[in-house]
């Protein structure tokens, strides 16, 4: 069996959704798009319990961060 990730990162292209800017708030939005739903729920169960989400985590009024 292999080692056990310590953490996963989920990548994908925004599109045109209005995504939240986590950074600033520093708590995650009340509603998550499905993409990212769907992600949460296959890391809980193969183990996973630290999960970085770029459209969430990337600060999109900073365009050095972005």
């Amino acid at each position: 069996m292999p080692p056990q990730a310590e953490y996963i990162a989920i990548s994908y292209v925004w599109g045109g959704v209005s995504q939240p800017n986590v950074c600033q708030s520093g708590r995650p939005p009340d509603k998550l798009p499905r993409t990212i739903e769907d992600a949460f729920i296959v890391a809980s169960k193969v183990g996973i319990k630290l999960f970085w989400v770029e459209s969430l985590c990337i600060d999109k009024e900073n365009s050095t961060h972005k």
